[in-house]
């Protein structure tokens, strides 16, 4: 016959204390398998798009997405708004500038005769020079431009046989900074095929442009379709 009385002795219940202990200790103790977020009532991406967002406190995000489903999906998508703006932003930066350029004169054809037929880019960094290939090139006076704050650049097309086949000047340029002290000017042509029959023409376009900037220019050409 079971002695009951056995059991409710100071010896038995710690015994059994000790014995329920061990049990729980086995419930919780470390997993085999990584943690799986898809686990979780809430859906994985917003959990997942929370860490990625912010790296340095992904443990906070996983505790507040765990604890409140709605509230990390909002904020998820919020740091890929802002990810995404950054990043426009960066190229933006990095690839191009927005600089004051200004068309101040243009022509197709020289004042005087000019010594070279080819096409060619010229800088212009003070009044005197600006003067000279003013009175060259235009048949009108181009009026004094701020050369303490920038420069013009004279784009000469040079001498085009309207029938031959010929770069044009699409009086498009964009700028790029290249380094600290320096910007790439991209000037846009377009290819011109000979044309047959044709009646003979010979034209000189030019262009001056006034650049508001004092950073040393480099030149690129771009041929577009």
């Amino acid at each position: 016959m079971i002695n009951l009385a056995a059991f409710k002795t100071p010896v038995f219940q710690i015994f059994s204390m000790l014995v329920s202990l061990i049990m729980l200790q086995g419930c919780g103790g470390q997993r085999d398998e990584p943690f799986d977020p898809g686990s979780l009532p809430c859906s994985s991406s917003s959990t997942s798009s929370s860490i990625i967002g912010a790296s340095s406190t992904s443990s906070s995000s996983m505790s507040s997405a765990t604890s409140s489903c709605g509230s990390s999906s909002s904020k998820s998508s919020s740091i890929a708004s802002s990810s995404s703006k950054s990043s426009t932003i960066s190229s933006s930066s990095v690839s191009s500038t927005t600089l004051d350029i200004t068309l101040i004169g243009s022509g197709t054809q020289t004042h005087t005769a000019i010594d070279t037929t080819e096409r060619n880019v010229q800088v212009m960094k003070n009044d005197t020079d600006f003067n000279n290939f003013s009175d060259a090139y235009a048949n009108e006076n181009i009026a004094d431009q701020d050369f303490d704050n920038g420069q013009v650049i004279l784009i000469d097309d040079g001498a085009i046989d309207g029938c031959g086949a010929h770069l044009e000047f699409l009086s498009k340029l964009s700028t790029e900074n290249v380094g600290a002290n320096s910007l790439k000017i991209i000037l846009e042509y377009v290819e011109k095929p000979t044309l047959n029959p044709c009646t003979p023409s010979v034209s000189r376009p030019f262009y001056f442009y006034y650049i508001k900037s004092t950073k040393l220019l480099v030149f690129e050409d771009k041929i577009v379709q």
